[in-house]
């Protein structure tokens, strides 16, 4: 059973609004069951060590690195990249899907709603190539800038992928020393490859410093993390692709713009309205005693901020509409449910790791790496595996 945390309030909101809530353990409460997902297809324990993971929007398909030789890894050295079918028992390898820096946290697959998709990048830092696999037609294709950018001939990664599958974010790196970092949406439909990152404030030709990307289930939405010039702090804008709107997301629950230091993006929802971020504000937040490293998740259609999680939690990933919010305190995971305030864990410890993409769309299902051996029963090879945690229908409503 899962220990289950409800707040000390009693609250009768409307589906989908974010407001404030104190929350507090409470004991036993709704039941969830944990699937190891890093296996053979016969379900045997694999001997090298897998994480890095996302997860579909039915929590049906799991991509997720592994070093293990039984899926053609070759340990902590090199990774390939696999895809886990929950259901069937089925996994498979993305062809190609290689990493010789082994897996590390920055570079997370992204898989689509229905498991059609994979996106990933391959090599080692500074030496990335962003790609796009279709698992029905077995297509690859390679993310570049389109022909004259100034970061064309260099680096690739993939920051975020819609769920479709149809837009595909990356960020192109050119060729050192001075080669300019810019991050483009890719659009597979159209063949069209967008600018994101806008240009610095000024007459000069320079563009600003993006530093994290997420897209909508429908890649209308983009959200972004922006240097403020002459080292002002950071910002997070959510553009609409279609009207060109751009949008201030980091707000403060009075609606007046943080002053913060610093600034980590999560996850913007599939439906667009949500969008997490973690922020080093100078000004005390609402519910917490001095300033610091908090978590928060914007509304952008009532213009409402809400802290969620404790100092130093970062609130990685969003369901697809808004309501359920996956914490990440130094390994600890939790799942936040913004509608009832109720709180759920999903791994305790330390060293357990979840990225975006790691909340199926309901929010019920969650993929993450984790060495904690008491998961699942006969885990003892001693190494991060990849589980999936799902909660049962009455945790929340």
């Amino acid at each position: 059973m899962a220990k289950r945390i409800r707040t000390g309030l009693s609250v009768a909101v409307a589906v989908g609004m974010l407001l404030s809530g104190e929350a507090a353990w409470a004991g036993e409460g709704d039941a969830s069951t944990v699937v190891r997902v890093s296996t053979a297809a016969d379900g045997g324990q694999l001997t090298g060590p897998s994480h890095i993971a996302s997860i579909s929007a039915d929590g049906r398909y799991v991509a997720f690195w592994t070093g293990a030789p039984e899926l053609g890894g070759e340990g902590d050295s090199i990774h390939v990249l696999a895809v886990k079918d929950v259901r069937t028992g089925r996994v498979g390898r993305i062809p190609g899907a290689r990493r010789e820096d082994g897996a590390g946290i920055d570079n997370v697959p992204r898989i689509s709603a229905d498991g059609r998709f994979v996106a990933y990048s391959t090599g080692y830092i500074g030496q990335r190539s962003a790609y796009l696999h279709d698992r029905r037609t077995g297509r690859t294709i390679h993310l570049t800038p389109p022909p004259g950018s100034p970061a064309g001939g260099g680096s690739g990664e993939v920051t975020s992928l819609s769920a479709h599958g149809r837009s595909v974010a990356f960020r192109a790196t050119g060729p050192a020393p001075d080669g300019p970092v810019l991050d483009y949406v890719h659009d597979t439909l159209t063949g069209r490859t967008e600018l994101i990152t806008p240009k610095a404030p000024g007459d000069n030709a320079k563009y600003g410093i993006v530093r994290g990307v997420s897209l909508s289930g429908t890649g209308r939405w983009v959200a972004y993390v922006l240097d403020e010039p002459e080292g002002g702090g950071q910002d997070l804008f959510v553009r609409d692709r279609r009207t060109g709107t751009v949008r201030r997301a980091d707000l403060n629950p009075d609606g007046t713009q943080m002053n913060q230091r610093r600034l980590q993006l999560g996850e913007l929802s599939d439906n667009g309205r949500a969008v997490t971020f973690s922020a080093d504000s100078r000004r005390t937040p609402v519910r917490s005693g001095a300033p610091g490293w908090y978590g928060y998740v914007h509304d952008l259609r009532a213009r409402h901020t809400r802290q969620v999680g404790r100092e130093r939690g970062f609130p990685t990933a969003v369901s697809g509409d808004g309501r359920r919010v996956l914490e990440n305190y130094d390994g600890r995971l939790t799942l936040h449910d913004l509608r009832t305030g109720e709180q759920y864990p999903v791994a305790d410890g330390y060293l357990n790791h979840a990225a975006q993409h790691a909340l199926s769309r309901d929010g019920r299902s969650v993929v993450f790496g984790s060495v904690l051996r008491d998961l699942v029963p006969g885990d003892t090879n001693g190494t991060y595996d990849v589980f999936v945690r799902r909660f049962d229908a009455g945790a929340g409503g």
